[in-house]
């Protein structure tokens, strides 16, 4: 369930704010324009909250990934390309947590993340093709 919540997160919160937007028309007081204007940016929230919706099944293909490759000697270059992104962090605690490395975040945080206005960020998921010959 824990997993479930993790993948779908940012997708969720960007739902969340999509309606409190949309919400828009409720109100009265707030001028026409204004609310179209705040209904068109509802919009594009909306369709990026769909959009990570759609991602959940590569990220639960990479999360497994991850989890063989990391089960019995962790390796912290595997956590690298999911480190530039909030949905990637997300994905990374998940697998940490699933081998029982829980503790290992910080290093990679450390590690791998600059930060979050870093001019780095990644806008997209980073899926691998599959699992490497060697496991």
């Amino acid at each position: 369930m824990l997993s479930f919540f993790r993948l779908h997160f940012w997708a969720f919160f960007l739902e969340l704010i999509a309606v409190i937007f949309l919400s828009v028309w409720f109100f009265s007081f707030i001028p026409f324009a204004l609310r179209i204007a705040v209904t068109l940016a509802g919009g594009i929230v909306l369709f990026k909250a769909i959009e990570l919706h759609s991602s959940v099944r590569r990220k639960r293909e990479a999360r497994n990934i991850l989890i063989k490759k990391n089960t019995g000697c962790f390796r912290p270059d595997t956590f690298e390309a999911f480190m530039g992104a909030p949905c990637g962090r997300m994905l990374v605690k998940d697998v940490l947590e699933a081998i029982g490395m829980k503790s290992e975040y910080r290093k990679l945080k450390e590690m791998y993340y600059k930060g979050f206005f870093d001019s780095g960020q990644k806008t997209g998921i980073t899926v691998i093709d599959g699992p490497d010959e060697e496991l």
